[in-house]
C-alpha cells in the first residue's frame, strides 16, 4: 500500500521533472495570456500508453464495426480509382436505388435497430478512432514546433539574401508533408515574395 513518503515532492515538482530534457515524458508551455504552466504528453509517451493499454485484458471485444470500416475503405479504393464512367455511373444508380429502398423501409416502419451489443462495438471502435487521433494530433502539433525551431535558426543565422534563406529554410522542412510545408512557410513566404513570385517559387519546388 502507498504511503505518504512514497512521493515525498509536491506534484509541480514531478511534472516539471518529466517535461525535462533527459526525460521528455510531458511538454511544458505557457497558453497566450497566462503565466501558469500547462503539461501534456509527448507523442512518444501517447504511444507507448497506448500500446500499454493493448495488452490489457478486454472484457468485451468487438469486430464488426472494425470489419464494416475495412470494408468500406476497400470500398472507397475501388470506387476512387474506377476510370470508367460507365461503371461509376451504376454503382451510383445502385446506392440510389439502396437508399430509396431503406427510405421505404422506414416508411412503412419496418428498418433494423442497433443491439447492444452492435452499439457497443461501434462505441468501442470510436473510442480507439478518437485517441489515435488525438495522438495524431499531438505529432502533427511537434512536427510544427520542430519546424518552427529550424526556421527561426536558419533565420538567425542567415546573412544572405531572403530568397536563398527562404530556399534554405523550405529545404529543411523536406520531411514533412508538402501541405503542412505550405501551410507552415505561409507567412515567412509573404515577408520574402510578391505573391506572384511566390507561385513560381512552389511551383518550382513542389514536385
Amino acid at each position: 500500500m502507498l504511503g505518504e513518503d512514497t512521493f515525498p515532492k509536491p506534484a509541480l515538482e514531478y511534472l516539471n521533472d518529466w517535461a525535462a530534457s533527459d526525460k521528455g515524458w510531458l511538454r511544458k508551455f505557457y497558453r497566450t495570456g497566462t503565466d501558469e504552466a500547462q503539461f501534456d504528453l509527448t507523442p512518444s509517451s501517447e504511444r507507448a500508453l497506448a500500446w500499454l493499454e493493448q495488452l490489457s485484458e478486454r472484457q468485451f471485444v468487438g469486430t464488426e464495426s472494425r470489419l464494416l470500416t475495412l470494408f468500406d475503405l476497400l470500398k472507397q479504393m475501388r470506387d476512387g480509382t474506377e476510370a470508367n464512367p460507365v461503371r461509376r455511373i451504376a454503382e451510383l444508380q445502385g446506392r440510389r436505388d439502396k437508399i430509396d429502398t431503406e427510405i421505404a423501409q422506414v416508411l412503412s416502419g419496418q428498418f433494423p435497430i442497433l443491439d447492444d451489443s452492435a452499439v457497443k462495438d461501434r462505441f468501442q471502435q470510436f473510442m480507439q478512432g478518437a485517441r489515435e487521433l488525438l495522438t495524431d494530433f499531438r505529432e502533427v502539433e511537434a512536427n510544427f514546433r520542430q519546424l518552427d525551431r529550424r526556421v527561426r535558426e536558419h533565420i538567425a543565422m542567415w546573412d544572405g539574401s531572403k530568397a536563398n534563406c527562404w530556399k534554405k529554410c523550405w529545404v529543411s522542412a523536406t520531411p514533412l508533408p508538402i501541405p503542412i510545408r505550405v501551410g507552415a512557410f505561409g507567412h515567412f513566404g509573404s515577408f520574402c515574395f510578391p505573391a506572384a513570385a511566390r507561385r513560381s517559387f512552389l511551383t518550382s519546388w513542389i514536385v
